[in-house]
């Protein structure tokens, strides 16, 4: 089992695994301050369980979060924002001034924002699960914002490999949009599998929900490289499709 670092007590950030274990897997890390010292100690704590961290983005006010991942010797998949075009573009130059100083450290770029547009459809025995909506504003912002880092790469002559693009989403959504354009444009597939928020009762055979699920991913794309990019059981909170949480 994997004991999950305690981060500083003025933070405001969030934390989640990015796999079953701790060898060689990392956490993602929601920045909620742009406290310097708070980031760094937060990286450092995460270092004594973890090799990596997954961030939604990657400047924040006065640091480069590439940086402080190397200096706490951490390997990071940095976040460009697509939902602000600013923070986006600050997103992008850090990533472009980290790969420069850490190349070893940036290990993928994911795109964030803009949730999928779904329906809940409850007429599941009582049960409910998300229909997929409209993916196309998310895909043509991701699918933008990939295209500004790969020019800013090339404009400031970045030496170092190509580093892989990934985009994020729950299996369903994968499962969606599939033909809808952005595979092509990504290098690896990040899935994130809840068996928590599934309508089967995955409260018994966890485990075998999330092999389930995640053979029909790689499946689904037989071409590309698949990640799980999250999963895990709530330790607290709302009761979903009868799955309790623990005591």
């Amino acid at each position: 089992m994997c004991n999950l670092p305690q981060l500083a007590p003025e933070s405001t950030t969030s934390i989640a695994m990015t796999s079953i274990n701790c060898d060689g897997v990392g956490v993602c890390y929601f920045l909620g301050t742009d406290n310097a010292t708070t980031i760094s100690s937060d990286f450092a704590k995460i270092k004594e369980r973890f090799s990596a961290v997954r961030t939604y983005q990657t400047a924040s006010s006065g640091s480069n979060l590439i940086d402080v991942a190397a200096q706490a010797g951490l390997q990071i998949h940095a976040g460009v924002s697509i939902n602000d075009r600013d923070q986006g573009d600050r997103d992008i130059q850090a990533i472009v001034d980290g790969l420069k100083r850490h190349p070893t450290t940036l290990l993928s770029v994911s795109t964030y924002g803009k949730a999928l547009e779904y329906d809940w459809d409850h007429n599941l025995g009582g049960t409910q699960r998300r229909v997929l909506k409209d993916a196309t504003t998310t895909i043509s912002l991701a699918k933008e914002a990939i295209q500004r880092l790969r020019a800013a790469a090339a404009t400031a002559n970045v030496e170092a490999d190509p580093t892989p693009i990934v985009m994020v989403h729950e299996d369903q959504d994968w499962l969606s949009i599939e033909t809808k354009g952005i595979v092509s444009s990504v290098n690896i597939i990040g899935v994130v599998i809840q068996p928590y928020y599934d309508a089967t009762d995955a409260s018994t055979t966890p485990i075998q929900d999330l092999t389930s699920r995640w053979n029909a991913i790689v499946q689904a794309f037989p071409t590309k490289k698949v990640v799980l990019a999250g999963t895990g059981w709530p330790t607290n909170g709302l009761i979903v499709n009868e799955h309790s949480t623990p005591a």
